[in-house]
């Protein structure tokens, strides 16, 4: 009798098959992307979410997939995070991002900080939940996750919209700052629900350990970096090698090292990503600078393929087939309205802290428009970066089992919402608006105007 084949698959293997199955379906979704015109990165997260619900249908791939639903969130921040935030520094137009860097700077702390406020008093106020769920410093916390937009879906969209290069850097260097102020009043706001005993000063001190403390050991990095690039010029292959560790070892000395003091490992890399970008790229010539260039664009479009299909999993597994947590208050209805009136809330904040600093942000860079600020608030995608964060505080059992519950739910909840309606209309909204309209020789003197200015 012949031996019955009892093979098998691996754990590792399976991690394998979801990852470069998922790249293969990315092939397929770019093209049906070109073909209907629908926004990339929501039509992944979607179909993430339909493959976490039907995960004991579909097979191996289901298998897969559920292995990956339960990778640690720090591990998904650490092997996305370096390669998505130094990209988008490293990439940056330097000469744009330092003529708007006030309004970058205001859109993403003081706006930040004003949203996450007024997100808290939502929470408590507006929607009328008590403590059992959040307390006041636990809404500052979801606040602060709540005002995270998501890097990779805001650049991906304006990239499809064709946005006015202006505008579209404004974005993107808002978008490139914000994930680590958010990050920054995450970890101060975790503090404080923790019970950690906090002066203003202990709160102002740690907040500059880990905004300027991040920047300088990024900056450390970049110089030696750069450096380095200098000493082996026109090497493709250690150049494109040097680019890709050094956001890696970066990011693991900033979160893992013991500094002397706490440092936001975001921080350092946004800090990084720009020094190279004003710096560094100028000690790689034309040749090698090709090879990095597409070296860069595959390894984002991998990351952003990876890491929002592997959203959509976790939130078709944990959220939609989840069971409530043990002790929690059980989500109802009610939830579910609520859920509704605070996507609302999230879209008013941060139209709100933007019109609140209008007088100043209005007068800086290239200036702003209220069409300009629409967009803005309409386009602020959440997506796989909070995704990760409230991950993070549903895994950790400090916190009580309703507010893991009702973190996951809600930012869950408002990351469907937002990909799903402003992230299929935000294209339309740009181009009804006029921003997209810049012709081609009106936008190649600026460019020319930068460059020499």
């Amino acid at each position: 009798m012949a031996e019955e084949n009892t093979h098998e698959v691996t754990s590792e293997a399976k991690v394998i098959f979801f990852m470069f199955g998922g790249l293969a379906l990315g092939a397929f979704l770019k093209e049906v992307n070109k073909k209907t015109g629908f926004p990339y990165t929501p039509l992944l997260f979607l179909i993430g979410i339909a493959f976490g619900y039907f995960y004991p249908k579909i097979g191996l791939f289901g298998e897969a997939a559920f292995l990956m639903s339960n990778v640690d969130p720090h591990g998904m921040l650490m092997i996305f995070l370096p390669t998505l935030i130094f990209e988008s520094g490293f990439n940056a137009d330097w000469h744009v991002f330092k003529k708007q860097f006030v309004q970058v700077f205001f859109l993403a702390v003081p706006c930040v900080f004003v949203s996450a406020i007024f997100l808290a008093f939502s929470i408590k106020v507006v929607l009328g939940y008590d403590d059992n769920y959040f307390t006041w410093s636990s809404a500052f916390l979801f606040g602060s996750i709540l005002s995270c937009t998501d890097t990779v879906a805001v650049l991906a969209l304006l990239k499809e919209a064709g946005a006015a290069k202006k505008f579209n850097s404004l974005i993107e260097g808002e978008s490139l700052l914000n994930d680590g102020t958010c990050m920054v009043l995450l970890s101060i706001a975790a503090d404080l629900v923790k019970g950690k005993a906090m002066t203003p000063s202990d709160i102002t001190v740690k907040f500059f350990e880990l905004t300027l403390g991040g920047a300088l050991v990024g900056l450390v990095f970049g110089v030696v970096t750069a450096f380095w690039i200098k000493k082996i010029f026109n090497d493709e292959v250690l150049v494109v090698n040097l680019t890709f560790i050094c956001p890696y070892l970066l990011y693991f000395v900033c979160e893992n090292v013991d500094l002397g003091i706490e440092v936001s490992g975001i921080i350092a890399l946004v800090s990084c990503g720009l020094f190279m970008a004003a710096f560094g790229k100028t000690r790689i010539s034309s040749e090698t600078d090709h090879a990095v260039h597409t070296y860069w664009s595959y390894v984002v479009y991998a990351a952003e393929t990876i890491i929002f299909l592997m959203a959509g999993v976790i939130i078709g597994i944990k959220v939609i087939l989840g069971e409530a947590e043990e002790g929690a208050i059980p989500i109802t209805y009610i939830d579910y309205i609520k859920l509704l009136g605070l996507y609302l809330c999230m879209m008013g904040a941060r139209y709100f802290s933007i019109a609140m600093f209008m007088p100043i942000i209005k007068t800086q860079g290239y200036g702003l428009t209220w069409d300009e600020v629409f967009i803005l608030m309409y386009g602020g995608l959440r997506g796989a970066i909070g995704i990760c964060f409230a991950l993070i505080i549903a895994g950790d059992d400090t916190y009580s089992a309703t507010l893991r519950q009702m973190i996951l739910f809600d930012m869950a909840g408002c990351a469907i919402l937002t990909l799903i309606i402003n992230g299929t209309t935000t294209t339309w909204m740009i181009k009804r608006r006029g921003l997209n309209k810049t012709s081609e020789v009106k936008e190649r003197v600026f460019i020319n105007y930068l460059e020499n200015f």
